[in-house]
């Protein structure tokens, strides 16, 4: 009995070890992801901005 709490035991640590590792896993996808967001609305704002520049550059030379 002994020897098969001890492998219970053993399993419920290995089991508990992977379970830590996943979640940390899941944790660092998720930032990454938010990351990988917060890069495309940054580009997406500049971009933005850089038409509008252009369109009031453009303007302002036709109206010239």
């Amino acid at each position: 009995t002994v020897a098969v709490i001890a492998m219970a035991v053993d399993t419920v640590a290995i089991m508990a070890d992977m379970a830590v590792s996943l979640s940390v896993l899941a944790v660092d996808m998720a930032v990454a992801a938010m990351a990988a967001v917060t890069a495309v609305v940054v580009m997406a704002a500049v971009t933005a901005v850089v038409v509008m520049a252009v369109d009031t550059v453009v303007m302002a030379v036709t109206n010239l």
